[in-house]
This record gives structure tokens, C-alpha cells and sequence, in this order.
């Protein structure tokens, strides 16, 4: 199966004209976040599915939940940043913490 390469990130991200989502340059360092209980579906294929597809709650509630809790974190972190309360992730491996 081959990997479909990812749209070019832009600042802003968000949704294009035809409901696709692209995630924001700012946002991808917490890319693993974002998708940690996705299921492994991208975040981009999850929050386009949210926006685009019609009675999706019904239609297939457990691609609706994982879109959903995809869109609520996408929306907490946008909500840190603009508030000015979202701290740099992490590198991997990286000690410190409480």
C-alpha cells in the first residue's frame, strides 16, 4: 500500500473550500498527540470526515467518536495557543516532567 504524501502545511491550516482539513504548521509538533487515540487514521482524513460527511454520527458512530475527539483536542490546543498557555513539546526521550 503506498503512502499518500501530506498536502503542504500551511500557518493557518484549517479547512479548504471543498471541507478538506490540513493541519497547521504551529500544530504539528503535537501531531502524535492529536492522533494518540485516532484509531490510525491521520488527523487530516478524521477532521475532513467530520466536516464533510453527512449524518456521520449514525452512519458509522465509531469513525464519528475518534473524529470527535480528534476536532475537541485540535481545539484545545488552537484555544492554549491562543491564550498563550501552550508550552513547546517535548523531544522524545527528553527527562524532566513532575
Amino acid at each position: 500500500m503506498e503512502e499518500k504524501a501530506r498536502p503542504e502545511l500551511k500557518e493557518d491550516g484549517g479547512y479548504d473550500e471543498d471541507g478538506n482539513w490540513t493541519m497547521p504548521t504551529w500544530l504539528e509538533p503535537y501531531r502524535e498527540y492529536v492522533e494518540a487515540l485516532g484509531g490510525g487514521n491521520p488527523a487530516e482524513r478524521l477532521m475532513t470526515v467530520l466536516e464533510t460527511q453527512e449524518h456521520l454520527a449514525f452512519s458509522n458512530a465509531v469513525l464519528f467518536t475518534l473524529a470527535a475527539q480528534t476536532s475537541a483536542r485540535v481545539g484545545l490546543l488552537r484555544q492554549l495557543r491562543r491564550d498563550g498557555l501552550l508550552l513547546e513539546p517535548r523531544p522524545a526521550g527528553a527527562e524532566g516532567g513532575r
